[in-house]
């Protein structure tokens, strides 16, 4: 699935992901960059239908289009913390809890997804436990979909020397996690890079380093995508 620039729901996007906290809504180049890199989730995405569970999604953009798509009923979202009434989409309901203690019932959603988030977890057992959740309410015939900061990515090493590192994951780690279940088989993968490097602080106004990312390497991760800053899967939840 992909959302074309200037359609309507990119443009309510936009507009949404402008209500982020820290951003300004004039910042519309990071806002396009960012947008940019979510399409490399988006590849996963096609028209679902059911009852839908978004995890750790914090500014609920995949909730909108999801909300879009006229086979799903309804859309839970979950995060540690709380947002706003006023920003979640038609259908939906949020539910503050822990992601590795999720509060559904077995086998309860037809589709499943996490986008960049998994990452942010201090260790590896609750990144692991947060996937198992994943897996444990998601329907038989379900779908899950799920992306991480990529592990492999030197550029993303260099970028944790400019913010908190994160915990990430490689494409052979994730893919284990959720396959060691026995329960999933694995229908599409996404991966590639979109980087924004000029828009830190520290970098503002480098011709040079903003010639590099833009022109050499964004170009060059399209390429090897598994190099790329961010991966993922969708997976199907086998039928016993």
């Amino acid at each position: 699935m992909r959302i074309e620039k200037g359609s309507p729901l990119y443009q309510q996007l936009s507009e949404l992901l402008a209500k982020r906290p820290g951003l300004k809504p004039t910042n519309t180049r990071y806002i396009h960059r960012y947008l940019e890199m979510k399409q490399i989730d988006w590849n996963l995405w096609h028209d679902f239908s059911g009852i839908a569970l978004d995890v750790g999604c914090h500014i609920p953009l995949d909730a909108l289009i999801l909300s879009k798509m006229k086979g799903i009923r309804r859309i839970y979202l979950v995060d540690l913390r709380p947002i706003p009434s006023t920003l979640l989409p038609d259908k939906t309901t949020f539910v503050q809890c822990d992601a590795t203690r999720l509060a559904f019932p077995d086998n309860s959603f037809d589709v499943v997804t996490s986008f960049s988030a998994i990452e942010h977890l201090p260790d590896r057992a609750l990144q692991r436990a947060w996937v198992r959740e994943m897996v444990r309410v998601t329907k038989p015939g379900g779908k899950m979909l799920i992306t991480v900061d990529n592990a492999w990515s030197w550029l993303n090493r260099i970028w944790d020397r400019y913010r908190p590192p994160m915990r990430r994951l490689s494409p052979i780690e994730l893919k284990r996690w959720v396959m060691e279940t026995k329960e999933m088989e694995i229908e599409a993968t996404t991966g590639g890079a979109i980087y924004y490097w000029g828009f830190r602080p520290r970098f503002r106004g480098s011709a040079q380093i903003a010639y590099l990312f833009d022109r050499v390497l964004n170009p060059l991760s399209r390429l090897l995508p598994w190099f790329g800053n961010r991966i993922g899967y969708r997976f199907i939840k086998k039928v016993v």
